[in-house]
């Protein structure tokens, strides 16, 4: 599998769209939404990862595109993390650091669907 997230860049955008006739109140399809761009082209539609629109519920959707930016460089962290458990554990012959990494393991399964 390629690894679509290596040096993947997000970043979250407010904005206020109107798609449905300029309807914005909450919860409807043309209210302010938090965009998630691929900072390769970030006004080219085609490189949005997520499109959230605010609900009831104020700073939930920004707290989730923000959750959903910050992805590439968490997976990025887990897997820095799992390397240098494994390079201790191929010089020491043993992992005895109090961190276990099945569950960095795990999450990155879950991320990319293999979990």
């Amino acid at each position: 599998m390629a690894d679509r997230f290596k040096d993947a860049k997000w970043m979250v955008e407010k904005r206020e769209l109107h798609v449905d006739g300029g309807d914005t109140s909450p919860g409807s399809h043309g209210s302010v939404t938090h965009l998630v761009w691929d900072t390769v082209s970030p006004d080219d539609w085609t490189n949005v990862i997520a499109h959230i629109v605010e609900d009831r519920i104020p700073g939930i959707a920004e707290a989730n595109a923000r959750l959903i930016a910050a992805a590439p460089t968490m997976r990025e962290a887990l897997v820095d993390l799992i390397e240098q458990i494994e390079a201790y554990e191929r010089l020491h012959g043993a992992n005895t650091c109090a961190i276990d990494p099945d569950g960095a393991r795990a999450a990155i399964a879950k991320a990319e669907g293999r979990a």
